[in-house]
């Protein structure tokens, strides 16, 4: 996975204890595989929740709910709130966490995905960043095997949110 050390640069020096913790040969330096923190949000209009279309890999032409990865230091809401800014142009207030989960982004790489709701919106949805389209889907979508990330139990806890 590491063609090099991070801390020391040195190359093939790098090996793996388990899928989580690396040592560096070279500099005998420890770190971790450790997931990124990732976030979604749940748009609702109609009993139908705003999808994107992945215009990038992994899962391209999948559906995906807007999100993306926490940057450094970022809170997880205010992350949401970008994300869903940077690939919709709308404007999300009132977030709920309703789910946290994980699933493996490519292979040696998870997340973990804290998914909110919603509550307030504004704007008119546009696709932008690494969105190809977004349209309209009913929530039975995040069950289905044309949504790009497994979510067990994601999608009771949408109804029940939204009931």
């Amino acid at each position: 996975m590491f063609n090099f050390c991070p801390q020391c640069g040195q190359s093939q020096t790098v090996k793996a204890q388990d899928k989580t913790t690396y040592i560096c040969n070279s500099c005998d330096w420890h770190f971790w595989n450790n997931p990124k923190a990732a976030v979604g949000i749940i748009i609702v209009r109609d009993n139908q929740i705003l999808c994107g279309t992945r215009g990038i890999e992994p899962k391209k032409g999948k559906f995906d709910l807007p999100g993306g990865f926490v940057d450094y230091g970022e809170d997880p809401y205010d992350a949401a709130k970008r994300e869903v800014r940077e690939e919709t142009g709308l404007e999300v207030n009132d977030l709920e966490l309703v789910f946290v989960g994980t699933h493996e982004y490519l292979p040696n790489i998870t997340t973990v995905d804290m998914i909110m709701v919603a509550k307030r919106w504004h704007g008119e949805p546009q696709p932008a960043d690494d969105v190809a389209e977004l349209t309209w889907q009913p929530i039975t979508i995040l069950a289905s095997d044309l949504f790009a990330w497994p979510w067990p139990g994601l999608q009771a806890k949408i109804e029940r949110t939204l009931q």
